[in-house]
């Protein structure tokens, strides 16, 4: 039985994952189209890659210097994005408090 559980929230978290993963891209190829930042999709890939965010801290890096000039449209999106990502944190925590719990009370 906790083996069939910690086999559906690792599946879950994977999802959310590869979710997560793209949302962020958007987020990052919209924010940096209203920058004007050359090569948005580049710097988009750029900052989803690597496992310590490395990316996202230079693409940060780069933009400081830039003024954002989002449309009431294009804000609208940004924060739809905003709200899956959101989302999308809190049921893998959700998820991993779950599988945290069962393996607490497995061990017992």
């Amino acid at each position: 039985m906790i083996e069939a559980v910690f086999i559906v929230c690792i599946g879950v978290i994977l999802v959310t994952s590869v979710f997560l993963y793209y949302y962020l891209y958007q987020l990052v190829l919209l924010d940096a189209k209203s920058r004007d930042i050359a090569h948005p999709k580049l710097w988009s890939l750029f900052a989803t890659s690597g496992q310590n965010s490395s990316g996202l801290f230079l693409y940060l890096f780069k933009r400081r210097k830039t003024t954002s000039f989002l449309t009431a449209e294009q804000n609208l999106k940004f924060l739809g994005i905003k709200r899956k990502i959101y989302c999308l944190m809190g049921l893998e925590l959700a998820v991993f408090l779950m599988m945290l719990a069962n393996l607490i009370r497995g061990i017992r």
